[in-house]
């Protein structure tokens, strides 16, 4: 979605192209862009005396007090040409024919939308009477009294344009990240030095944005020609699993209403979060208790499954949706079973579980941003556990001790349970973990080798 950075250089360059032009005629390609009773028909013979910003939206001034108001939402783009188009693309929403030129608008996903308004008192009336002061305008202060006891987190609060005006998700990471301010934090949980750091940041970074024509992350153009260049400036936002420049740690993300959220953990929290993944039987349970042991909050993407085949619930709705497999009941067994034998069933329930589990852990590593935490996932990389958290410890053993171990265990179905490990792409996942234990040790070996890797981390993290 165009931000302040974005909207701003919109304007700025429509002002060279079209001010003191008039309107001679209009057209609405998509007639639900139109949100007020007024039709753009009202701008016809008007000369465009100004445009302006508030926020996130354009304002065109007209003679005789008309106005035209656009919110671009997530694609929207007004681009001007000299000459009418032969083809109208399905994107157009409505066109100005002015005394020379066409300005079109253009919203490949219809999200976006215009108020036609007559009067001087637009910004006393919706859709721009609860549109807050923007970071150039509002008083840190002020808006530090409005927040100070806000429960909710700090990168909700910037997000509300009701509180602080023309901040989205690109600015929000990169403004927090600038000032070492966890997204997570709770508005009742900053100091006023902190809410005057999210100001004066908010302020440096877009003006720079500004200068450089904004992000171009996705489709953004300024116009048709026109891309921006400050996405090269970006430092945490599209960045997860990537090195934090700051500090080496790897970019983490987390999604907050829908919204990617990325952030560093040690900059902007200086909590270790890191997962645990290995072949079947190398003894990663072992590590988990070490890491408990030692203080860290422990998620187990197995145990969470094992709750879910425990629920009634979910267990019929797997029936349901799985029916040709499991329409005579449902067993872990018959998993295991299609798991190894059809890979048409191992795509769709795997997704099916997978998308599960990311977002409960999602949820759990939001509420326990405070803690040290380490995710036992034994399909780290295809449950897409890499995409919340990037760094990970990898265990390993000889195959012939690690069938011992299941022996030991009293696993049933070992050699089903063993080709899940086969086909996996195990050397590249050692290739990419921080650290990887091979245990063919005992216990005690094992032990002291993962307290040194706590060690270390705690030396960076702290308790």
């Amino acid at each position: 979605m165009p931000e302040l950075p974005e909207v701003e250089t919109i304007k700025n360059h429509l002002k060279d192209l079209v001010l003191n032009r008039k309107v001679v005629e209009t057209k609405v390609y998509y007639d639900k862009i139109i949100k007020s009773e007024l039709s753009v028909d009202a701008l016809i013979d008007k000369k465009i005396l100004d445009i302006k910003r508030k926020g996130k939206f354009i304002i065109f001034d007209f003679e005789k007090e008309m106005h035209l108001i656009l919110h671009l939402r997530m694609e929207g783009k007004l681009f001007y040409f000299i000459n009418e188009l032969d083809e109208i693309p399905s994107s157009a929403s409505f066109s100005l024919k002015l005394d020379e030129g066409y300005l079109y608008f253009f919203d490949t996903r219809k999200f976006a939308v215009a108020y036609i308004i007559s009067g001087d008192d637009i910004y006393d009336i919706a859709p721009l009477n609860s549109v807050a002061l923007d970071p150039f305008e509002i008083s840190y202060k002020d808006l530090y009294q409005k927040i100070k006891s806000d429960k909710r987190m700090i990168k909700k609060i910037i997000l509300d344009q009701t509180l602080i005006s023309g901040i989205g998700n690109i600015y929000a990471d990169e403004v927090l990240f600038a000032c070492n301010i966890s997204p997570f934090a709770k508005g009742y949980e900053l100091e006023e030095s902190d809410v005057k750091d999210i100001v004066d940041n908010a302020k440096r970074i877009m003006t720079k944005a500004i200068e450089l024509g904004g992000s171009t992350v996705k489709s953004y153009q300024s116009s048709q020609n026109h891309s921006g260049s400050f996405q090269n400036e970006l430092k945490v936002y599209g960045r997860v699993s990537q090195k934090c420049v700051q500090c080496n740690s790897l970019i983490n993300k987390r999604f907050l209403d829908g919204r990617g959220t990325s952030f560093c953990p040690y900059c902007q929290g200086r909590k270790d979060v890191l997962a645990i993944t290995g072949t079947i039987g190398a003894g990663k349970s072992e590590v988990t208790k070490i890491f408990e042991e030692a203080g860290y909050k422990i998620y187990d993407c197995d145990k969470v499954v094992k709750e879910l085949y425990d629920n009634a619930r979910f267990i019929k709705k797997i029936e349901d949706d799985f029916y040709q497999e499991f329409g005579d009941g449902f067993s872990k067994e018959k998993v295991l079973y299609h798991l190894n034998r059809s890979k048409n069933f191992k795509r769709k329930y795997e997704t099916y579980i997978y998308k599960i589990i990311r977002e409960d852990l999602n949820q759990f590593l939001i509420e326990n941003c405070d803690k040290n935490i380490l995710i036992d996932a034994p399909t780290y990389n295809k449950a897409s556990i890499n995409t919340l958290v990037p760094t990970y410890i990898f265990v390993d053993a000889d195959e012939d001790l690690r069938r011992k171990r299941l022996v030991l265990r009293g696993q049933g179905n070992i050699e089903e349970m063993m080709k899940l490990n086969y086909n996996s792409k195990i050397e590249e996942e050692k290739s990419m973990a921080i650290k990887v234990i091979l245990n063919n040790g005992s216990l005690d070996e094992l032990a002291a080798e993962v307290k040194k890797i706590i060690e270390e981390r705690k030396n960076k993290y702290g308790d």
